[in-house]
């Protein structure tokens, strides 16, 4: 794995194995840029001020250009690793609920999911792939009758910026190995271990 990962009691952050252009949904030092790596805090309730709690976390443990996701799960027993070649994912899981379309969720849960590529990317192929990741995801809730979110999803894929991978959904190599990986988390995590 390229990817260092450190692991404590309600903390996960993993380090890249160089700096990846990034693209999330995150909040908390997400969006468009270079980032390092990423943490996962999971965290007993829920609080008013997110930001605060973000810096905090990035000053104690000495984080510059890390991305935050935080999760009501317990961590590190709802935290799941692969990878395949130049691909890493890794995943959140806090299911507690079912969300339906065009219904207000009323319960709090989040599946966050950070995927590595560690290969020359266009823009246009990390859209491919969170759009890929988004379907996979609620794919899987609606098979297993949640619904098909949960109310604080965030992802972000970091990769190489090049001009090599213009594309990147399921049609592709690199798209159908993602979701392969990926599907495999899902299916441990519904058939055995949640």
């Amino acid at each position: 794995m390229k990817t260092s990962l450190k692991i404590d009691k309600g903390l996960v952050y993993g380090t890249f194995g160089i700096e990846l252009y990034s693209l999330s949904s995150s909040v908390f030092s997400g969006h468009l840029g270079y980032r390092k790596g990423f943490y996962i805090k999971g965290i007993d309730e829920y609080v008013e001020n997110f930001n605060d709690m973000h810096v905090g976390i990035l000053r104690e443990l000495n984080l510059k250009k890390y991305t935050g996701f935080f999760t009501m799960a317990k961590i590190p027993e709802n935290f799941f690793y692969s990878n395949s070649d130049n691909i890493e994912i890794f995943m959140s899981m806090g299911i507690s609920h079912v969300c339906f379309p065009g219904e207000e969720c009323h319960e709090r849960g989040t599946v966050n999911i950070i995927i590595a590529v560690y290969r020359e990317l266009k823009i246009s192929a990390a859209v491919d792939i969170i759009s890929m990741v988004s379907s996979i995801k609620a794919y899987y809730l609606c098979k297993n009758g949640m619904g098909y979110a949960t109310p604080s999803d965030a992802i972000m894929v970091s990769f190489m910026k090049g001009d090599n991978i213009e594309f990147a959904g399921p049609s592709t190599s690199l798209g159908l190995n993602i979701s392969r990986i990926l599907s495999l988390m899902f299916e441990k995590y519904f058939n055995g271990y949640h």
